[in-house]
């Protein structure tokens, strides 16, 4: 190997080895490596040098240069100015941070612009500097995101996408008012929680950050006993009002008081009940006689229930409470409570008397449960008149006559006031049935094909002066 094969290698393996300190030709001799005006640099007693390939003549050998170095990289042989090495690399090579020079007949890349501003390609990176000859630092570029739609950066153009997380995944909206929350198409969705805490002197309402919150409110409330009145809600809790007053001004009742129910009013003299069960089949017009009749046709049906009325000595009248149960008056026809159905013109009810019962007539309603009272003899003509259903139906207390079919219905007008039907003198027992006929008008009759039940409780009561 020739002399100059050697120094050629010996100046390569310096090169290799320094990574931050100058360029060295020899143990403890820095290198100058300034940039003349031509563009030239000078490496004092340094060879050119390859950074792949030195041809050190017949000798020749292949060596590594190593990776570029801090100040120099990158060294080529065999130049004169800096011109002249600006072609051995293309720009993406060369980079923003790094400009070509000849140093003493060698083509290196030199660091440049420090600390300046440069622009690494990347896109998605902001405030990059040039250090040490690279393009680096800086911060991504900040993308909007959320629970739902992870944020990218695409690096070419820069643009903010979001990739959105497979809907039905569990997620946090932040709100605190929300529950079971759930990605769908990117955003995070949950259900309005319930903040009624069941309480009625409070309040509820919902903070976004704290969640359910209970205020205090005044409204009225009942503190639980039907025994007192103006309860209100004071701090919270609901405070016992007053005391209720359960005098009725009725000297026949015993007045009281249950926390369940409230005020009650017990006749003070000889009520009696009795529970009935009155079919849709019960002929109010068989009353007194052995068998149903049926002057219309259509079949007589069945007797009507039958009530004996107590002997007290003293006028009575009657109540009907708690009625219940449906009926029909004809096959298909809609079942109907105890008031029967709104009546059209056809099925008006204009029922003619019967061997000493009266007629009945009602333009607005038919089917509904009717009673009548009659003394210990069997119905005789000549009947009664014609009750007219109309008028006892808008009345809390009624009196008809012997053998005058009255209006009963659930036992309640129709503001929802309790009736009460006055026995007429001489009466000692009551019917309860229903008045029909073809298309509820003429004779009576067409009950065989009538269907349901209804069961009520009948109260009569003693009729006492206060």
């Amino acid at each position: 190997m020739t002399t100059r094969s050697l120094c050629i290698l010996f100046v390569v393996m310096c090169l290799s080895a320094c990574r931050s300190d100058p360029l060295v030709a020899g143990p403890g001799a820095p290198l100058d490596t300034k940039v003349g005006e031509d563009g030239a640099g000078t490496l004092d007693g340094v060879p050119s040098q390859s950074d792949a390939q030195l041809d050190i003549g017949a000798d020749s050998a292949e060596l590594d240069a190593g990776p570029p170095e801090v100040g120099v990289a990158d060294v080529e042989l065999g130049c004169t100015s800096a011109q002249h090495c600006s072609s051995r690399w293309s720009a993406a090579e060369i980079g923003p941070c790094r400009v070509p020079a000849c140093l003493n007949g060698q083509c290196a890349l030199m660091s440049d612009h420090e600390g300046q501003p440069c622009d690494d390609t990347d896109a998605c990176t902001e405030a990059t500097t040039c250090t040490m000859g690279a393009c680096k630092g800086g911060t991504d570029k900040p993308c909007p995101g959320g629970p739902c739609a992870i944020p990218v950066c695409d690096p070419v153009k820069g643009t903010c996408l979001a990739k959105l997380v497979p809907d039905g995944a569990v997620c946090d909206d932040g709100n605190a008012c929300t529950a079971n929350d759930a990605c769908e198409a990117g955003a995070c969705l949950g259900s309005q929680v319930s903040c009624d805490d069941l309480n009625p002197c409070t309040t509820g309402g919902c903070d976004s950050v704290t969640g359910c919150v209970a205020l205090a409110n005044t409204a009225s409330c009942t503190d639980g006993n039907a025994c007192t009145e103006g309860d209100s809600c004071i701090a919270g809790v609901c405070e016992t009002g007053d005391s209720l007053t359960c005098d009725d001004a009725d000297l026949c009742t015993i007045d009281s008081c249950a926390p369940e129910i409230g005020c009650q009013h017990v006749l003070s003299v000889g009520t009696v009940t009795f529970p009935k069960t009155v079919a849709a089949l019960m002929n109010i017009y068989g009353a007194g006689h052995a068998v149903p009749p049926a002057p219309g046709g259509g079949g007589g049906g069945a007797l009507p229930a039958e009530i004996k009325l107590p002997v007290i000595g003293v006028a009575q009248q009657i109540r009907v409470v708690g009625v219940i149960g449906t009926v029909a008056g004809w096959p298909g026809a809609p079942a109907v409570t105890a008031d029967g159905f709104q009546a059209d013109p056809t099925h008006q009810t204009k029922i003619q008397s019967w061997q000493g019962i009266s007629g009945a007539v009602n333009e607005q309603r038919s089917m509904y449960l009717v009673g009548v009272f009659l003394p210990a003899a069997n119905p005789t003509d000549p009947a009664p008149a014609s009750g007219v259903h109309t008028q006892s139906e808008f009345t809390t207390a009624f009196q008809p006559s012997l053998g005058q079919v009255f209006a009963i219905g659930n036992g309640q007008t129709f503001d929802g006031v309790q009736q009460v039907f006055v026995v007429p003198t001489g009466a000692t027992r009551l019917f309860l049935g229903f008045v029909d006929g073809l298309k509820f008008q003429g004779l009576p009759g067409y009950y065989h094909d009538n269907a349901g039940t209804l069961k009520a409780t009948v109260h009569v009561d003693p009729v006492c002066a206060p």
